[in-house]
């Protein structure tokens, strides 16, 4: 059992017998996994059968700050992505593109791919635990978990926001694969995009508004009018 609570400023933990995150202080929203065949559609390789999807917990909050979220049309995630590899690549999430949004690293090390093809932007954030990463709005992105360690990410959305899957599903994932070379991550176009610019790969900066080391969740439920941004494009 790993204690999560140092960092997401919750009463959760994640069980690493189940694989899931628990709680005994609050009731956690029914877990959604993405199946593996909904994963096959943007690997490399569609031919991998063994698997460990990755699971969502979308909705989390304390009973006495259930208010606060539905006042400003604020939703709260957890994302589990376990340790392991999907083919030849690392293991990832699918990738799709909405509103603004701001994820927290719980657990572990991500790799945020994030593009906006129209303006030939693509870069990759280097995103430690307990680092925040600010996803523009209408940018397709998706999060790698390049290591032997658990991931577990949080995220404040809009209520409202509406996700877009299906640029990422009709080029088969993203524009960059993350493919396991001498374990390391050596990064390969993807061949459905065509001239692409140069994969930029940063480190992740924050505007002063937000704090670099109070939980994300904590930060809202204090000053939710910060996250107003939320709501944007």
């Amino acid at each position: 059992m790993i204690d999560l609570g140092l960092r997401s400023g919750l009463p959760i933990n994640l069980d690493l017998n189940s694989m899931k995150i628990v709680s005994t202080g609050i009731k956690l929203p029914r877990v959604k996994v993405k199946t593996i065949k909904k994963i096959k559609e943007v690997l490399f390789n569609q031919d991998v059968k063994d698997l460990n999807p990755y699971k969502m917990y979308k909705g989390i909050n304390l009973t006495k700050d259930s208010k606060i979220f539905k006042k400003h049309n604020v939703r709260y995630d957890i994302t589990f992505v376990p340790a392991g590899k999907f083919g030849k690549e690392y293991a990832k999430t699918y990738g799709h593109s909405h509103l603004s949004e701001i994820y927290e690293v719980i657990k572990g090390e991500a790799l945020f791919l994030i593009q906006n093809i129209n303006d030939r932007d693509i870069r990759l954030y280097d995103v430690r635990e307990g680092e925040k990463l600010v996803i523009p709005g209408n940018y397709e992105h998706n999060v790698i978990n390049p290591s032997d360690e658990p991931l577990v990410i949080s995220n404040l959305i809009s209520a409202q926001s509406k996700i877009n899957y299906n640029f990422i599903k009709n080029n088969q994932g993203m524009s960059y694969y993350g493919f396991i070379y001498k374990n390391k991550i050596k990064f390969i176009q993807n061949p459905n995009y065509k001239l692409l610019p140069k994969l930029r790969r940063l480190r992740p900066k924050l505007g002063t508004k937000i704090s670099k080391k109070k939980p994300l969740y904590q930060q809202f439920i204090s000053n939710p009018e910060k996250f107003s941004f939320l709501q944007k494009a």
